[in-house]
């Protein structure tokens, strides 16, 4: 489709800094997706290091790379002016390949396994109750 030859940067934000496993469940649907429509995610919140557990380092942009909003929008404006630069950000996918994710359905099948494979849960009508005593 025309939209998706026009749309090259794609900068989903993630609100907050947090665990590894918390990070992974906050930027699934707002990395992966975009990274499977071919675009580069320009990120921000959770540190680099914190993104490249996740995805290769050349696949997105991350905020912090840069000194100011302008040398990053000066960046960016760079990318869509130079073809090959831009292409730089799509090396991985000779490695690698991006799924789209259906976030909240992988979770209610993981906790489905969960209950087939462990027969000893219990169920809590009232969680404030059971959590707060």
């Amino acid at each position: 489709p025309l939209a998706m030859k026009i749309i090259r940067i794609w900068c989903p934000a993630v609100n907050s800094t947090c665990p590894l496993r918390t990070l992974f469940i906050k930027i699934t649907e707002k990395l992966y997706n975009p990274l499977k429509l071919g675009t580069v995610p320009v990120v921000l919140g959770p540190p680099r290091k914190n993104y490249e557990e996740l995805i290769p380092g050349n696949a997105f942009i991350h905020v912090d790379d840069f000194s100011s909003p302008k040398e990053l929008a000066e960046h960016l404006k760079l990318l869509n002016q130079n073809e090959s630069l831009y292409r730089q950000y799509f090396t991985w996918r000779e490695h690698f390949v991006a799924s789209t994710t259906y976030f909240g359905l992988e979770h209610a099948c993981w906790a489905c396994d969960h209950i087939r494979r462990y027969k000893n849960y219990r169920v809590v009508s009232d969680l404030n109750s059971w959590y707060w005593g």
